[in-house]
């Protein structure tokens, strides 16, 4: 069984470029002189394979739009592949955005020139990694939470050419200070889903005593659960409130971190230290780029 860790960087990486309608195989000779193995025409090529035979490659969408679709249209067990470059990477890199059961997770595809790497599999060209998708693998990261790969969401949707008229057209601008129309800008944090789920201990507020809570986070909101399947959470934390967030040592626990709010501060134990690194990195993430008012 293939085991992945978690892509966890936040901030969307900028997209490759559109490729032309011309195909060319990958297995064609190309002149290779760049370190990492790639050479510019060589990256675009396995773009265009990948668009040719992958119909659930979305070579346009970013980290967020895949959360939007997947959250709104998916069920569990959805993925997709997008492209995902990072210039401090070797190589090219895809990611691989699953549905899960409140959020979306997503996992490095790389490929070195040669052959792809994902998980615990090497795959030698794209079909070979077709193959492997449609067996149906399971992943999981350190959170322990496993996923089936079931539903490829496909780059093709079919649409309707159906648009409304248009009534009323006006503007409105307040003369003065007095006027009642609120305009804001929302900040990254706000706007991005940034999910993520998975277990943690928790230590209550007034019984010392550490339990296991099913938590979800979308958006500026961090929500806790009795259990996975419950539909209402015990609570929800307001993010906006949110101060900082660290590691922390607790009770002799090790993969422990807090997150401190305007009232409270909560404690919480991972599963493991890259999993409790995760959390933090991601709540730090949004406390940072939170609309400050």
């Amino acid at each position: 069984m293939a085991q992945c860790l978690d892509f966890i960087q936040v901030t969307d990486i900028p997209e490759s470029p559109g490729v032309t309608p011309q195909f060319i195989s990958l297995s064609d000779n190309v002149n290779v002189t760049e370190k990492d193995g790639l050479t510019a025409p060589k990256r675009e090529l396995l773009i265009q394979e990948m668009e040719t035979k992958v119909d659930f490659f979305h070579p346009e969408m970013s980290r967020h739009i895949s959360e939007c679709v997947l959250l709104k249209n998916g069920q569990v067990g959805s993925y997709l592949f997008r492209t995902s470059t990072d210039k401090a990477a070797v190589g090219l890199r895809l990611a691989l955005s699953v549905r899960c059961f409140q959020s979306v997770k997503h996992y490095e595809i790389s490929w070195d020139g040669n052959e792809f790497k994902f998980g615990m599999g090497k795959f030698s060209s794209v079909e070979e990694l077709l193959e492997h998708f449609s067996n149906y693998p399971v992943i999981g990261g350190d959170s322990g939470v496993l996923t089936m790969l079931k539903f490829p969401y496909p780059r093709t949707i079919c649409e309707t050419s159906i648009y409304d008229e248009i009534k009323v057209h006006a503007e409105w601008k307040p003369t003065d200070e007095t006027g009642d129309l609120e305009v804001s800008t929302l900040s990254p944090a706000c706007l991005s889903i940034a999910s993520k789920e998975g277990y943690l201990t928790k230590i209550g507020a007034f019984h010392k005593n550490w339990k296991l809570r099913w938590f979800v986070c979308l958006k500026m909101q961090l929500a806790y659960y009795d259990r996975k399947e419950d539909a209402k959470p015990i609570r929800k934390i307001d993010l906006n409130t949110a101060i900082a967030c660290d590691k922390c040592i607790l009770d002799g626990k090790m993969n422990c971190f807090k997150l401190e709010t305007a009232k409270r501060t909560f404690y919480f134990e991972a599963h493991s230290q890259a999993e409790s690194n995760d959390w933090i990195k991601l709540l730090k993430w949004k406390i940072v780029n939170r609309t400050t008012k």
